[in-house]
């Protein structure tokens, strides 16, 4: 099984990507709302992030997650605690999920990725940082441009994103996705 990784900051369109590939007819894994449901369903990890956070990580039983984003992008340490809860159950998610998939590719998007996330090949989405902060604002009406910058300065680089990806698809709202989408599955040899 060919297991194929799309990533990139916050705002890049991540998610649009992944759709396509869905409706070509990949079967695809959002990572990001699969640990929002870990985040509430699993027990082991709710009581972690309540030992983390306290009890006000969770109201009647759902994750309260405007409430540990605040502490968390205000303290690189608890940050980091609260991926090393999250993460590892995502990824074993993520593999189980594989797993029971009756094809030979998968997709997975997820915005933390890197050479060493059990994946064949690793796509970036890229997009202009003012363009993202515009789509954000639209999209999380609760959060303010400061907020979005901090969000996107604790992301990964423009650099960083190149070093861990072989594929970069360009989201600039010029350039059409889904041709993009199309070459890179014809370079991976895929036929569809």
């Amino acid at each position: 099984m060919i297991k194929i990784g799309i990533t990139g900051g916050i705002g890049s369109g991540k998610s649009i990507v992944r759709r396509i590939f869905s409706h070509i007819g990949f079967p695809t894994y959002d990572a990001d709302q699969r640990a929002k449901s870990l985040m509430n369903c699993n027990t082991e990890i709710v009581g972690e992030i309540t030992s983390l956070f306290g009890y006000g990580a969770y109201q009647d039983g759902v994750y309260q997650r405007e409430f540990v984003s605040k502490q968390v992008f205000s303290n690189p340490d608890l940050l980091l605690k609260l991926n090393q809860i999250v993460h590892p159950a995502v990824k074993l998610d993520f593999e189980n999920w594989a797993n029971n998939q009756k094809t030979e590719i998968v997709i997975k998007e997820a915005a933390i990725m890197s050479r060493q996330s059990g994946l064949d090949k690793i796509i970036w989405v890229s997009s202009p940082e003012e363009l993202r902060i515009k789509r954000i604002l639209k999209r999380d009406t609760h959060r303010g441009e400061e907020q979005i910058k901090k969000i996107i300065a604790q992301q990964k680089t423009e650099n960083e994103f190149k070093e861990i990806s072989d594929f970069e698809i360009i989201n600039d709202e010029k350039i059409l996705l889904i041709p993009q989408v199309l070459k890179t599955i014809s370079t991976l040899g895929i036929s569809i």
